[in-house]
């Protein structure tokens, strides 16, 4: 047998993107974000579990720096959505309605919000998963 054909296909595949291949299509969606979130260096978290990890997060500060980090979230996370066109308005420029960022977005707007804001990683990501 040649060199050529005892290499493997692929070189570079993470578990995930292996378990993509037969899962179904949404299953498919959610396992690409996991592998998204894994490169950012954060782990995707349903809801329930992202919400009670922000609060984790947030009570290590005081109470006036906790409430200062929820209001630069809230901010970051407005800030992404109305610059994508996510964020609808009405003609007196009031929010109307806050549409969250689809799933496939998701890493982008924890990578928005980090860097712009010079925010922990770990607060854009545990905030967007619970908004998601």
């Amino acid at each position: 047998m040649s060199e050529i054909a005892e290499k493997p296909v692929s070189t570079f595949s993470s578990p995930l993107e292996r378990i993509c291949y037969n899962a179904p299509w949404a299953q498919c969606h959610e396992i690409q974000m996991q592998n998204q979130f894994l490169l950012l260096g954060v782990t995707w978290l349903p809801p329930a579990l992202a919400m009670a990890e922000l609060e984790r997060l947030l009570n290590r500060y005081d109470t006036d720096r906790k409430h200062m980090l929820e209001n630069v979230l809230e901010t970051a996370h407005s800030h992404y959505l109305d610059i994508h066109g996510l964020l609808k308005r009405e003609e007196t420029n009031a929010r109307v309605s806050q549409p969250q960022p689809r799933l496939y977005e998701a890493h982008q707007c924890v990578r928005f919000m980090s860097v712009r804001y010079n925010l922990a990683v770990e607060l854009c990501a545990a905030y967007v998963c619970w908004k998601v």
